[in-house]
């Protein structure tokens, strides 16, 4: 497209508008047709008076769905939480210029206390006068389908007091003289995962002890969370 002798390019059927290079353009839909379809949607105008192609967005969509990702550590509540997710809708609603009607896609990240539910707390706020909101020009819509990709908020001093093999990695995290021998194990793996044939091209990322330290913990939390879920399902 670059090289062609068009003066400019403008692109269909990719719904959302980008940039491609200096003269082409996917201009995206007019209208968002799926709560996926963030940002403003509308027209482009453009105006070759000045020697160059200028570009002139023209919303039209009256409305506008976004991404609205609410931090839960530190909540202890359900109320806690529902608070706190209206704070984050209304601050995003308070950056975003326009008049739109925003409907934002809760997404819930961070440590959660295994005692709250999600569900629950979707099904509140999305009932009632909770509905829906006046935000500056906006009027704000909370989505019933949120995304939830916490992980469960765990007491390691506490597991490591158990038994079984959740107690035993618990102690294994605890312990400062566990962490160089898991270490090496870790660069052993990582040097070795270069000789199989999949990662034979890619060039060796040898980490420090630092940096080795840091993916250890964060490797061997990750698998006591997916240990501690696992065990939560069975109990239920």
């Amino acid at each position: 497209l670059q090289n062609s002798n068009v003066d400019y390019w403008m692109l269909g059927h990719i719904h959302k508008t980008s940039k491609v290079g200096k003269k082409a353009r996917y201009c995206g839909s007019p209208y968002a047709l799926d709560v996926n379809e963030s940002g403003e949607h509308g027209v482009y105008l453009l105006d070759s008076e000045k020697g160059y192609w200028e570009e002139t967005f023209i919303s039209l969509c009256p409305y506008r769905f976004e991404r609205c990702e609410v931090m839960v550590n530190d909540c202890a509540s359900s109320e806690e939480i529902q608070t706190q997710m209206l704070r984050t809708a209304r601050e995003q609603a308070a950056s975003l210029e326009g008049d739109q009607d925003l409907f934002f896609r809760i997404v819930f990240t961070g440590d959660l206390n295994p005692s709250i539910s999600i569900t629950s707390i979707m099904q509140s706020i999305n009932s009632g006068e909770n509905s829906g909101f006046k935000e500056q020009n906006h009027m704000v819509y909370i989505l019933d389908r949120a995304e939830d990709v916490t992980l469960p908020a765990l007491d390691i001093d506490d597991l490591a007091k158990g038994s079984g093999p959740l107690a035993l990695l618990a102690q294994m995290i605890n312990d400062e003289k566990q962490i160089p021998k898991l270490i090496a194990l870790f660069q052993q793996y990582n040097t070795e995962s270069y000789s199989s044939s999949a990662f034979s091209k890619l060039d060796p990322n040898q980490l420090n002890q630092a940096e080795a330290t840091i993916e250890v913990k964060k490797a061997a939390l990750s698998l006591l969370r997916t240990m501690y879920s696992q065990q939560s399902e069975v109990n239920k």
